[in-house]
């Protein structure tokens, strides 16, 4: 299962720790399976074993889950590790924004994975809420683990509003006299 560490028992400059993914947390997908929330939970649950099968629709294609992390992270490093397939995912990319307004930049240009062995990557400490794994295959969509590492951003701080002075209260002086009201 994913390693949850609490960023605020991270220490600096240490191992950043692995961002503990949930099938939830797969916000948009256009891997050909019906299942997609089988095939992330696969993905996501820290042994390769349970490999992951996102479907067989034939032919070259690309495989793509968007993760929201729920909070922003400084990412450190992904793994990623594909089947011992011929027809398995052949190489991933990983990218990120901080907001969905935002276009994606690239972190990690396409990588080959051999059969059955981890991709490791250092992703250069990019802020980012959401991810998005693009997955090439060659006839299926196979794979069997990915990780993201790195540390809960900490929150900027709101700026306090600065207060103008209040200005001085000035009595009106009137400019006529006031008509006295008959009794």
């Amino acid at each position: 299962a994913a390693v949850v560490v609490a960023a605020a028992t991270a220490a600096r400059g240490g191992a950043a720790p692995q961002i503990a993914l949930v099938p939830a947390d797969v916000i948009e997908s256009n891997v050909p399976t019906s299942n997609v929330q089988g095939f992330a939970t696969r993905l996501l649950d820290g042994e390769p074993s349970n490999r992951a099968n996102g479907g067989c629709p034939g032919g070259n294609g690309v495989g793509v889950l968007v993760f929201d992390l729920k909070d922003v992270y400084q990412l450190t490093r992904s793994r990623f590790r594909s089947w011992d397939d011929s027809d398995n995912v052949e190489r991933y990319r990983i990218l990120a924004r901080l907001d969905m307004t935002q276009a994606w930049t690239q972190l990690l240009a396409w990588r080959s994975t051999p059969d059955d062995s981890f991709g490791e990557s250092t992703l250069a400490g990019c802020a980012a809420r959401y991810v998005r794994l693009e997955m090439a295959y060659d006839d299926c969509c196979l794979a069997s683990e990915f990780e993201l590492y790195g540390f809960l951003q900490p929150a900027q701080p709101t700026p306090i509003p600065t207060q103008s002075p209040t200005p001085a209260i000035v009595p009106a002086t009137p400019t006529t006299q006031p008509t006295p009201i008959p009794t």
